[in-house]
């Protein structure tokens, strides 16, 4: 049989492995904990960066049906005034006056890009003659076109 001190000896040797395991253990644990900390918080974060993006597009989107929806209305207001409309009593009136295009024009100064703005005000309150009505409204229709599709648009294309 081994002498008492020795079994002893054994013991505290036995116990402070079992207290260095232990502090290992939670040493571990602890980096474990600390490293799922630092990938939740990046989980979170590419969320939210997510959803900012999402939120991006949706507000370009949104802007966007809201201004084919405005070009849309302001080439069937166009081609409906090409010529000045005559009131009640035979006179011309100025497309200014007319509430349709004036509201398009106060629209324009809000959704459209400022070439298509440009063209609005040009028709509506430069008061060109017809033959200038129609190249504006041509050349709206094609900016138009051109800035809902995108260059790409092979009716654009020259040639």
């Amino acid at each position: 049989m081994l002498p008492t001190w020795l079994q002893d000896l054994a013991g505290l040797l036995s116990g402070l492995g079992a207290l260095a395991a232990a502090f290992i253990a939670v040493f571990a644990i602890r980096r474990q904990e600390a490293a799922s900390e630092r990938a939740l918080a990046a989980q979170a974060q590419a969320t939210r960066d997510a959803r900012e993006h999402e939120r991006r597009l949706a507000a370009e989107d949104r802007l966007w049906a809201r201004r084919a929806d405005l070009y849309a209305r302001t080439t069937l207001a166009m081609r409906e005034y090409l010529n000045r409309p005559i009131d009640e009593l035979g006179k011309e009136t100025p497309l200014a006056d007319v509430p349709l295009m004036a509201s398009l024009a106060g629209e324009a100064e809000i959704l459209a890009s400022t070439q298509a703005k440009d063209e609005i005000n040009d028709f509506v309150y430069d008061d060109p003659g017809y033959d200038e009505k129609v190249n504006i409204w041509a050349k709206f229709q094609i900016l138009a076109r051109r800035e809902l599709m995108g260059s790409e648009d092979p009716t654009l294309r020259s040639g």
